[in-house]
């Protein structure tokens, strides 16, 4: 059975976790693009990874999470506005079967879901057609065995309000550079052992070691066409081939971090000027791969990181591998309690937002906003403020100057 169907039969926890993140993001990402000043009448998701939009038992997949979250916040934020407003939810499919699914799963929503057979690289010419201008959220897997091309990646960026959630499978990432890297292969290391024995072992007769140098050429051009293959995917997704010698010159046990620093590197590049990375890990506490958020907008970025922190706080997967996970996204707060210490040196500032005056600086929304601190750490970071508190019942601090 393929991977993709036993995907389906369950979600697995990290799954469940993942869309976790998407139910929150989603819900959150419809109120604040609705109630924005001078927002417009029509916000659009866009799922390039739709698949078949839940599993066997009907545990709701990417396409019904969003459909569904899109009806909550369309009817919150219409009643909160005097000006009509709806949240377009788009998925596409490529597997015929899984479209065909999809496009029955989703009907009741009726015209506020668009199901599109085929991928994201072909439709994305007739969705700006479609919804010139709208701020668009694009959930989107750049590493498939056809790969996707950076152009499409940074056309999904080039609205004001644009912004894409991605799944960086950095596994793949990984697959394809071995084979891009490999010098030899296993059949040919086994012929070049047989040919040149130890002198303390005999050599195979002849016709074995023909037999080993014909898998040898097999296998050589195996791996040529693997190679090609992989580097076809890479260079699409990166853009170009320069990302090969970033990651060659990368020690071993960095290339993971080497390839998503790049390409998050490269989202800055096509339009994003904000990434958060949020890796994933299953059951055992095995990596699967990195959500990498990619925004122009400080909010999102916040809103974001608030979808994660909620997720820590409910997931499916067991204690020790949420733990893990929150360690492995956790800030260095040293970094942190520095940044604020130098950006409010000498001056009286809030810990909280103030309601009577919102747009007045605050610790918590700078933390926020420009470190890579989450929510779950603002409590730890108070405690070290705590000397700087003012006495009082709100949470005022005086920063000493520099």
């Amino acid at each position: 059975m393929s991977q993709s169907k036993r995907h389906f039969e369950e979600f697995q926890p990290h799954s469940k976790h993942k869309h976790l993140i998407l139910q929150q993001y989603f819900l959150a990402w419809g109120h604040k693009l609705g109630l924005r000043p001078g927002a417009g009448t029509l916000i659009l998701y866009v799922d390039a990874c739709a698949g078949r939009g839940q599993d066997d038992l009907g545990n709701h997949g990417s396409p019904l999470i969003a459909a569904v979250a899109a009806a909550v916040a369309q009817e919150s934020v219409g009643s909160r506005r005097e000006t009509p407003f709806q949240i377009h939810v788009v998925a596409i499919e490529a597997n015929r079967a899984h479209y065909e699914s999809l496009a029955r799963l989703l009907s009741p929503f009726g015209s506020k879901v668009t199901v599109l057979h085929g991928t994201l690289q072909e439709r994305t010419g007739e969705l700006e057609g479609r919804f010139p201008d709208t701020p668009t959220l694009t959930f989107i897997d750049p590493f498939g065995l056809d790969p996707l091309r950076s152009e499409v990646v940074r056309r999904s960026m080039s609205g004001d309000k644009n912004e894409a959630l991605l799944l960086f499978a950095d596994q793949a990432a990984l697959r394809h550079f071995g084979a891009i890297a490999a010098e030899e292969t296993r059949a040919e290391r086994r012929h070049r052992e047989a040919a040149n024995p130890l002198p303390l072992f005999p050599g195979l007769a002849a016709d074995g070691i023909d037999d080993l140098a014909s898998a040898a050429v097999e296998s050589r051009e195996a791996l040529d066409i693997t190679r090609e293959s992989a580097l076809r995917i890479m260079n699409a997704a990166f853009g170009d081939d320069t990302w090969l010698a970033v990651v060659e010159q990368a020690p071993q046990t960095l290339r993971r971090r080497a390839l998503i620093d790049l390409y998050s590197a490269r989202l800055r590049t096509w339009g994003a000027t904000f990434t958060l990375r949020v890796p994933i890990v299953d059951s055992s506490s095995v990596h699967a791969y990195t959500l990498i958020h990619a925004s122009k907008s400080p909010k999102a970025y916040v809103t974001m990181k608030e979808a994660v922190s909620y997720a820590l706080e409910h997931s499916p997967l067991p204690q020790n591998v949420v733990e893990h996970m929150r360690e492995l996204v956790r800030s260095d707060l040293d970094s942190v309690e520095r940044a604020v210490r130098r950006q409010f040196a000498g001056t009286t500032i809030r810990w909280a937002e103030n309601t009577q005056d919102r747009l007045a600086p605050c610790v918590r929304r700078f933390v926020l906003e420009t470190t890579e601190a989450y929510p779950f750490e603002l409590d730890e970071l108070k405690a070290r403020l705590q000397p700087m508190k003012l006495p009082g019942r709100s949470i005022i601090y005086a920063f000493p100057p520099e």
